[in-house]
């Protein structure tokens, strides 16, 4: 079994040691995180090593290189390079291999717009399960990896985007930004993890994909917002100005949220269902 956690793995970790039973060894893994970090986690699988690359960050890497640099100077530490790690369970190394060169063009074009990166090292961890996704705390993430013979379908699904394949990876690796390095006080404020996340991995669509990709995901991610969206702008913007239904909104809106309307809102959900939207 390997284990992969928040932090850097000391060098002379994994040691050895005697467990509850006489005849008992068990390994001891310690891990280090020199930055504030949101939380601790840890996962432990049958991994092996697929890749590693040391990164060299450049002013001119990425594609927004310029513009980050017209931003305010970086005050503190900032990190030069980036050590990527890949592991992977046994039955995903080539794709571990494949995903290894997307990693680093990511992590470096993130750094390219924020001029810095949270942490000095990243491992990336392939994990089979039935559908895509992943989860990212501090110095690492779990990408999952659906099986070809798995019997869910994704399809429909609203960060499904069938010109985007690298949509995950790009996602949960802006995490290590957007979540772990600017993180959150309460839940209120949990769109800051994953709106700049879901933004930075539209970005990265942009550059890497294209323009067009680039349009599609915000139109696909608008039209998912609007339907799910239980409410609708307070007010409802008209030819001859602002609708002055505003107060009577609240007075008339049901007890229930699902079902809380007013003529404002109703207008406005109507007109932007008829336009296909």
């Amino acid at each position: 079994m390997s284990v992969v956690a928040t932090g850097d793995m000391l060098p002379d970790s994994p040691t050895t040691m005697y467990g509850p039973l006489p005849t008992e060894r068990v390994k001891v893994y310690e891990f280090r995180a020199d930055r504030p970090v949101r939380y601790l986690s840890v996962l432990v699988s049958r991994l092996s090593r697929a890749d590693r690359v040391t990164i060299a960050f450049d002013d001119k890497a990425g594609g927004d290189a310029d513009s980050a640099k017209t931003g305010p100077a970086m005050v503190g530490s900032v990190n030069e390079s980036l050590d990527l790690v890949v592991e992977t369970q046994p039955r995903q190394v080539g794709r571990g291999r494949e995903l290894a060169p997307r990693a680093v063009d990511i992590l470096t074009f993130y750094q390219s717009i924020v001029g810095d990166s949270p942490y000095g090292s990243f491992t990336l961890a392939l994990v089979e399960q039935n559908l895509p996704g992943g989860h990212s705390p501090g110095y690492f993430a779990a990408l999952h990896q659906p099986l070809p013979n798995t019997g869910v379908t994704w399809r429909n699904d609203p960060a499904s985007f069938e010109g985007f394949p690298e949509f995950f990876l790009a996602h949960e690796i802006a995490h290590q930004w957007w979540g772990q390095a600017v993180g959150w006080r309460n839940y209120h404020e949990q769109w800051l993890s994953e709106g700049f996340a879901q933004y930075f991995a539209a970005l990265y669509g942009q550059h890497h994909r294209g323009e067009d990709t680039f349009t599609d995901i915000l139109r696909q991610l608008r039209r998912w917002s609007i339907a799910q969206s239980i409410r609708a702008p307070s007010t409802w913007a008209t030819g001859s100005g602002t609708c002055a239904t505003k107060a009577a909104c609240s007075e008339r809106s049901s007890t229930t949220r699902a079902q809380r309307c007013c003529t404002c809102s109703a207008a406005w959900w109507a007109t932007r269902r008829s336009s296909g939207d």
